[in-house]
This record gives structure tokens, sequence and C-alpha cells, in this order.
């Protein structure tokens, strides 16, 4: 269900919910691997990914065959 303050607010609980949230703006990202983000400023650690790509850009970044986010539905 989309929160009472709107569809941004799924965001911000997000970030509520992680011990150390760490948002990054202004970023190119450029390529991402388990546990990197490499973006055009850096490398970036991370525990966690959140992505709110379509499936075509969510499968070139993150190297995934598109029939693989069929399955995920």
């Amino acid at each position: 269900a989309i929160p009472e303050k709107g569809i941004q607010e799924i965001p911000i609980q997000l970030a509520r919910q992680c011990k150390q949230p760490r948002i990054l703006l202004n970023h190119t990202i450029q390529q991402v691997n388990k546990n990197d983000i490499i973006t055009d400023q850096g490398s970036i650690k991370a525990d966690y990914i959140i992505s709110a790509l379509d499936g075509y850009n969510s499968s070139k970044l993150f190297n995934f065959p598109i029939d693989f986010l069929n399955l995920l539905g």
C-alpha cells in the first residue's frame, strides 16, 4: 500500500530501518558488483543495495540476464 504521506515516504521508511543509512545524491552509477557500487566519483562498499530501476536497466547494471528478472515476477 502507498503510505498516507505519499510514495516519497517509502525510501524514507527504508532509510529509517538502516542502522547507518548512507544515501548519496548526484552520483552516476557505472557498475554494481556483489558488494561494490562503482560511480563516477569512486567505489562504495555496501552490505545491501536497493535499486528502483526497471528490469532492462537493472539487468544491464547488475549484469543479470533479462530472463532472470522474469523469474522474480
